[in-house]
């Protein structure tokens, strides 16, 4: 029974995961996960991007993400850099269809959350067509965090040879 269960996931996965240019920083066929319990809550809170792919220099100024809940609902801030190009907004965090998958305002790629440390201090962003990938931390990242977080990446299809921190 759990077998079959299984492969209904990864065939899932696998077909999200084909979607999209073969041009970014991923392979695209290779599965892509979303954390699949995280609610809004576990992403309040202002974050700076710490890691991520494309030429560093439109990032040489920290680049960061901020979330806020009022009234139910989450609003994000972001100046962050996703591949070779800085973009900034101010809106709503719209659902990406589940939780763990958003959609950042004026942004077009949806926004996966691959993996967050239990204690919500470090993130892992990526889209299944691999036009970006991040590391996001609250806190000066650890190199044991930072470890993992390249691992997520790497399991995720991502090229760490294009891989640079700020």
């Amino acid at each position: 029974m759990a077998l079959p269960l299984a492969l209904a996931l990864m065939g899932c996965a696998q077909g999200a995961a084909s979607q999209g240019s073969a041009q970014g920083f991923r392979m695209v066929a290779a599965p892509i996960y979303s954390t699949a319990a995280l609610p809004v809550a576990r992403m309040l809170g202002t974050w700076r991007q710490v890691a991520g792919f494309g030429a560093p220099a439109p990032c040489t100024t920290a680049p960061s993400l901020q979330i806020t809940a009022e009234g139910g609902s989450a609003t994000a801030r972001y100046d962050l850099c996703f591949g070779p190009h800085r973009r900034t907004g101010t809106g709503a965090l719209a659902s990406g269809g589940a939780q763990g998958r958003y959609r950042l305002p004026n942004l077009n790629a949806p926004i996966w959350v691959l993996w967050m440390d239990e204690n919500n201090r470090s993130a892992v962003l990526g889209t299944p067509d691999g036009s970006f990938g991040m590391i996001l931390s609250k806190d000066p990242i650890p190199k044991d965090r930072l470890r993992a977080a390249r691992e997520v990446l790497a399991w995720n299809g991502y090229d760490l040879t294009q891989f640079h921190q700020y």
